[in-house]
């Protein structure tokens, strides 16, 4: 689930669209001016990074936000590296996007002049300050406390492209600094970056990925209104994978991959009031061969797997090794029916679960339907880690900029196997913002929305997205529904929610935005907090334009928790941005 943090990364990105108007009629009018003081501001391709995730799972992103949405195509899971797709003005990660109109003619020499000039790469430093008003500095039930937070921060985006190397990234740093409880004082790290470079084109090559924020550490806890330090329940979660990637083409007969990927995940506080957690920094490795039918197969497709995934904690261990064959018929152009066969060899210690009922032969099989160029629909049935296993994705193209999506898989993993997870899923799209490919929302890797363990889990999860947008307004839907089963002695958490986000472009300057949010998590025994509780956040935010690369916001927000916990937060920030 996208919490305040993904409501005000979609702020951010409406400036794309405020700014669509006013630069289209100024490259019209001024482009040869244009060519001499914006360098750096045409880049003709996007980045469309495939998913990586569990087999037999195609995704397609939706539209990113609010703008117009940018078809990314169809993305294997289980398929590594990034392709070029779609095409736009490309802008650095998580800020605004310099879109333009389709030049006036005589004016594409002047376009191909500034393209020539363009840079490899951007560096775009920014700053902003910030003041939160907060009603309960110490989210306490009863004896309130209010305070007020300045929170200056400082970052820097970077992205460029060059014919072996593709690069988008995000970086900043945020301290906070109460008036009236300076105990509380604190700072929080946010990176997010995707880069692939080509050492041998076409044949082998590296992906580097990482991401650092602050998260909840149980959604059964206390939770802030706004993203704030100096909490208990908090920690910076840092998650980063590098992955070398060799790809062989055996004519058009086969293809072959091998790939090697290391991820690790670490937990630190950055607030002085942090309680100390106890949860595992964690190792994961996965070694993966694959060799898959190459063009010349059209009715009949198929992929040979082998696999070992390795994580390693302090506290949890688990080995997974996999052998499948994967398969799919073509019946016609609407109906396929796909088969996958394997074995899975387990070897854990942190679980119910005995290690041989999670091995053995597995098998699922179903149908993949596409009955035109909007819909693609699969659903599988089988047996897997010993219970009945399904498996579903959906993406239907509502309308041009409006897309629905949603997936629904079993798996067994660590939580630091699903951190990871998730972070491989990460799409960059044409305007260079990271988003998540089910609703097309800003990305947030490290958010789970539910309860940080150390402990090995059998997870079924179901999420959903849509997003899209029409004349001034826009809006996003976002569902999540997972319950994680760690053994009978251990107990399950649930974890249900739905978030959402409606606005409207005011003028070319001012945008906005409502925002929604509802989850239910009940916990019967993990290591987090036991109990149920029910969090409900609503907010405003507005966005200002004040000149080409100076914004001005204000948001108000209020977050109500009932059940094991009970607190209750009213906030009111303001904020001045600035891109240099």
């Amino acid at each position: 689930m996208t919490r305040r943090r993904g409501a005000s990364a979609v702020r951010r990105r409406l400036d794309a669209r405020l700014s669509l108007a006013s630069s289209s009629i100024a490259l019209l009018l001024a482009v040869p001016a244009m060519a001499q003081t914006l360098p750096g501001a045409f880049d003709q391709q996007g980045v469309n990074i495939p998913i990586q995730g569990t087999p037999n799972t195609t995704l397609q992103p939706g539209a990113a936000g609010q703008g117009a949405a940018q078809d990314q195509g169809d993305a294997q899971s289980g398929q590594g590296g990034s392709d070029e797709g779609g095409s736009g003005a490309q802008a650095a990660p998580g800020t605004r996007a310099r879109a333009f109109g389709q030049a006036a003619p005589g004016a594409e020499a002047a376009l191909q002049g500034v393209e020539q000039r363009r840079p490899a790469f951007v560096f775009e430093p920014n700053a902003s300050l910030q003041g939160t008003f907060t009603d309960n500095a110490f989210l306490t039930q009863n004896s309130r406390k209010s305070d007020w937070i300045t929170t200056p921060s400082g970052g820097i985006d970077v992205t460029g492209k060059t014919e072996r190397s593709q690069i988008n990234g995000t970086y900043s740093v945020s301290g906070d600094f109460y008036a009236a409880d300076s105990q509380l004082n604190g700072y929080r790290q946010n990176l997010l970056t995707v880069d692939k470079f080509d050492v041998v084109k076409d044949a082998f090559s590296v992906e580097l990925r990482g991401s650092i924020d602050q998260e909840d550490i149980a959604q059964t806890g206390q939770l802030a209104a706004t993203e704030r330090s100096g909490l208990g329940n908090q920690t910076q979660v840092a998650n980063a994978t590098i992955t070398p990637k060799y790809v062989n083409k055996f004519g058009n007969w086969a293809v072959g991959t091998l790939s090697y990927s290391l991820n690790r995940v670490a937990y630190f506080n950055g607030g002085n009031n942090a309680t100390p957690n106890n949860l595992s920094n964690s190792t994961q490795q996965n070694i993966a061969a694959e060799l898959a039918s190459g063009s010349i197969f059209t009715q009949l497709t198929w992929r040979l797997g082998l696999s070992d995934a390795i994580s390693r904690g302090n506290d949890t261990h688990l080995n997974q090794q996999t052998a499948e064959i994967d398969s799919e018929y073509r019946i016609n152009s609407m109906f396929r029916v796909p088969a996958t066969v394997g074995y899975d060899n387990f070897a854990e210690n942190q679980s119910a679960f005995s290690s041989s009922s999670l091995s053995g032969v597995f098998w699922s099989t179903g149908l993949h339907l596409v009955p035109g160029p909007r819909t693609e629909l699969t659903l599988r049935y089988g047996r897997r880690y010993d219970k009945p296993y399904e498996n579903g994705t959906l993406t239907y193209k509502i309308l041009p900029n409006m897309t629905l999506t949603a997936t629904y898989d079993v798996v067994v993993q660590t939580q630091q196997q699903s951190l990871a997870s998730s972070l491989q899923g990460v799409v960059v799209d044409a305007n260079g913002n990271f988003v998540n490919p089910i609703g097309g929302l800003p990305a947030a890797p490290n958010q789970t929305g539910n309860n940080l363990v150390n402990a090995v889990y059998r997870a079924r999860n179901f999420q959903f997205g849509v997003s899209g947008s029409h004349g001034l307004n826009f809006f996003s839907l976002n569902g999540l529904f997972e319950t994680r089963d760690f053994g009978g002695v251990i107990g399950s958490d649930r974890t249900q929610g739905i978030n959402g986000t409606l606005g409207r472009n005011l003028s070319p300057l001012t945008t906005v935005t409502f925002i929604g949010q509802l989850e239910h998590t009940i916990d019967t025994g993990t290591l987090q907090n036991i109990g149920s509780n029910v969090n409900l956040l609503t907010g405003l935010d507005l966005d200002h334009k004040l000149s080409e690369r100076t914004d001005l916001a204000f948001d108000v927000t209020r977050r109500h928790q009932y059940g094991t916990t009970r607190s209750d937060e009213d906030a009111f920030v303001i904020r001045l941005s600035h891109k240099f």
